[in-house]
């Protein structure tokens, strides 16, 4: 507890001496955490008070060890209490009271706190906060983000959105489903690509999210829903939106279809190939392996859009949601897990640090 508690006061003084003290946390203390911290509640408690002290002003690199430590404690692993104190100090990295600036390390920053805040979410823990400063101060700045940051954060928002209620619900919406019109085009040209990746990610949160306040979509998109609340406004016209959304919906899955025929095509032929060298067979496995990523992407999306454009939409949250293309098989494979743990982890499950998929 002294020696580590002597690491992290003097990185808050010596820069020079912060990376040597980085590298010896990670070498040493998180493969040895349980041996040298879970031992003793007051060594645990007392390096979590330091790390706190110093997470806020830490780069992205940095705040992966930190919570990687945090991560191993015993004192976080009792269910929703622990999650929520994990995501304070998320939150304080993060520091929701600030403007979002679309700086390199700024987005980097955020990706990998939110991907550490997502695995908390599973643990019992609130989203409210982060859901709002991402709806009110990252996501309106979507268009200066890199494409690969844009995929990252989209990514996170699609395995967030499961744990997203009530009044955070509305307060994504309104933000979401313009950006989720922007990869969905209206007509189609030679020129027109559609990045299916982002597409699944959009469509994913919002069936999630959307399923939670089906009376807000009227105003929203013109599917009416009547829940029987004030918000649903039925007497209002919006059947100019509805047709747009169906317009694009009906654009989007002609094109997937046509794509995923494409993608058919690439794999029988990838399937015929024999290759002679180990070089050649790893390069055809790497080829095999995107081309099912894509088909995967591709299929999920076309099953999204044909169900959100029943009468009334059929939405695939929760249990009915599809499996995302990076993550496991099946239908639901992974939402099952999000809502057992989300209901609370038992007091010795571990939550793993973030690791952000590439």
């Amino acid at each position: 507890q002294a020696t580590v508690g002597a690491l992290l006061e003097h990185m808050t003084t010596d820069e020079a001496f912060r990376a040597k003290a980085l590298g010896f946390m990670q070498r040493e203390l998180i493969p040895r955490s349980n041996k040298l911290l879970n031992k003793s509640e007051e060594a645990q408690q007392a390096v979590a008070a330091q790390i706190k002290k110093i997470i806020a002003g830490s780069s992205a690199k940095e705040f992966t060890i930190f919570m990687k430590v945090l991560f191993s404690m015993s004192i976080f692993k009792n269910g929703a209490a622990g999650a929520q104190e994990l995501l304070e100090i998320v939150h304080n990295s993060i520091d929701l009271t600030a403007e979002f600036e679309p700086t390199a390390e700024k987005v980097e920053k955020i990706i990998f706190c939110t991907g550490s805040a997502n695995l908390i979410l599973k643990h019992g823990a609130s989203p409210n906060r982060l859901i709002t400063y991402l709806c009110k101060q990252v996501l309106p700045k979507f268009a200066s983000l890199s494409p690969s940051q844009q995929l990252s954060l989209l990514k996170l928002l699609a395995e967030i959105s499961p744990f997203v209620k009530g009044g955070s619900s509305r307060e994504a919406l309104p933000i979401l489903y313009p950006l989720l019109l922007e990869f969905m085009p209206k007509e189609v040209s030679e020129e027109t690509k559609i990045n299916y990746s982002a597409v699944e990610c959009a469509l994913y949160s919002f069936h999630q999210i959307a399923s939670r306040v089906p009376g807000f979509l009227h105003a929203l998109c013109g599917i009416k829903i009547n829940t029987g609340q004030p918000e649903c406004r039925l007497d209002e016209d919006h059947a100019d939106k509805l047709a747009d959304l169906h317009q694009r919906l009906g654009v989007l899955g002609k094109q997937c279809e046509d794509f995923v025929k494409k993608l058919q095509q690439v794999s029988q032929k990838l399937n015929e190939s024999k290759p002679e060298t180990e070089e050649a067979k790893k390069e055809l496995q790497t080829k095999k392996d995107a081309c099912f990523t894509s088909l995967r992407t591709c299929k999920n999306v076309s099953q999204m859009a044909k169900n959100l454009k029943q009468t009334p939409p059929h939405f695939m949250a929760d249990g009915a949601a599809l499996s995302l293309s990076w993550k496991g098989s099946g239908p639901g494979a992974g939402d099952k897990r999000v809502q057992e743990q989300a209901g609370g982890a038992s007091k010795k499950q571990a939550i793993e640090p973030y690791r952000p998929n590439r």
